[in-house]
């Protein structure tokens, strides 16, 4: 089975803790060899305010986490069970990968 990246939906504004509650789920319960990595993809932006530059960084695609896992069903339940996750992004009943 390979590992391949998948999209989740989040709430809006609450992928940092979606991303949090997963890592702590995929640690507790022993999925570390089924679920790779959670990434919040982020851009870092200058902004200019009041004539001095900052450094911020930007959600590329609010409202959606990444993850690297291998699917099953119990990689599946974990994840889409996790507080926060709306459901994966893909058609069908089953998600489907990026491409």
């Amino acid at each position: 089975m390979d590992k391949l990246w998948y999209v989740v939906h989040t709430l809006a504004g609450s992928e940092h803790k979606v991303k949090a509650n997963l890592e702590r789920r995929i640690a507790s319960m022993g999925m570390q060899d089924q679920i790779f990595r959670v990434v919040v993809p982020m851009e870092e932006t200058i902004e200019v305010k009041r004539g001095k530059k900052r450094f911020t960084k930007k959600k590329v695609f609010p409202g959606y986490v990444m993850v690297e896992m291998m699917m099953n069903d119990r990689s599946w339940y974990v994840v889409r069970n996790t507080p926060g996750v709306t459901g994966f992004v893909g058609s069908g009943l089953r998600p489907e990968p990026l491409s």
